[in-house]
């Protein structure tokens, strides 16, 4: 012992006994007495060996934690936000009908809110600009464009369904250049509105479109065509109820023709227009009116 290698220490000295790698410290203790410590390496390291792996294991079950909360976390934020981009993609300039996904109060939520918002507005614009782009500035009723729909719906419908059926009557308004040369146009734009008016009141279930500058189409609808000839009966009397009023802009004065579609006999919505046009001259004619 007094020739201990490592001195009286701390310090292990490694050496083999037996075939076994082993340790030794020794220590000189205060009343001269030394004490030698012997132990086999396999004692020594293994609670630092296991340990190290319990560290190493513990490390890499909190890293998997940590990856999965993160793809967790990167998997709701990127769930709505494919939700906004498709939502985003499928809005055109037909449709804001839109799915979103639910509002929070994270940047997410406060990002569909906006969109809400933004779709909201934007239907809005293009409800007025449908509006805009199928009504008769003057009268408000539908305009050429959007005659010119409606027609194509009913060949559509007249092809599909050999049963299919319509009325079309076709309003001429009288006097109107009379009214115009005389008045002014000002005054006839107010004779024109008040036609339309008179026949809106008549017909106010049915889509009433102003085709040329004095001539009107009526489509009447449902129980409005069971009671036409009623309606267009109380339209002439209204009519001839006026032509005695002291103002020629308050004589509101209109000619009309009608025409049905007939199976078999009709293979467009044309035939059936020009009958009834021929019509309304034939009772333009009658009433002697001037254009």
């Amino acid at each position: 012992i007094k020739d201990f290698p490592g001195g009286s220490g701390d310090k292990l000295v490694p050496f083999k006994q037996d075939g076994k790698r082993m340790s030794a410290a020794y220590r000189r203790l205060s009343n001269g007495m030394g004490l030698l410590l012997v132990v086999p390496d396999s004692s020594l390291y293994g609670e630092s060996n296991l340990l190290g792996i319990r560290i190493l294991l513990i490390m890499a079950l909190t890293l998997a934690v940590a990856g999965f909360t993160s793809f967790s976390k990167l998997k709701r934020l990127f769930s709505p936000l494919n939700e906004l981009n498709e939502a985003m993609t499928h809005m055109n300039g037909e449709t804001t009908d839109l799915t979103l996904p639910e509002s929070g109060n994270d940047e997410i939520g406060q990002l569909t809110d906006a969109i809400k918002y933004m779709a909201g507005k934007l239907e809005t614009y293009l409800h007025f600009v449908n509006q805009m782009a199928y009504t008769d500035s003057l009268t408000g009723a539908g305009n050429k464009l959007a005659f010119t729909n409606v027609v194509k719906h009913l060949d559509e419908q007249a092809r599909k369904d050999p049963s299919f059926s319509y009325t079309v009557v076709f309003f001429d308004v009288n006097n109107l250049k009379f009214i115009n040369d005389t008045f002014g146009h000002m005054q006839g734009d107010r004779y024109l509105l008040g036609v339309y008016k008179l026949l809106r009141s008549i017909f106010p279930n049915s889509p009433i479109y102003r085709i040329g500058g004095d001539e009107f189409i009526l489509l009447p609808q449902e129980e409005e065509l069971v009671e036409i000839e009623g309606k267009l009966a109380k339209l002439e009397a209204e009519v001839s109820g006026r032509s005695e009023a002291p103002l020629w802009t308050d004589r509101l004065s209109v000619a009309w023709g009608k025409a049905n579609f007939i199976e078999g006999l009709d293979t467009s919505f044309d035939s059936v227009f020009q009958r009834a046009e021929q019509a309304m001259y034939e009772r333009k004619r009658q009433m002697g009116a001037l254009r």
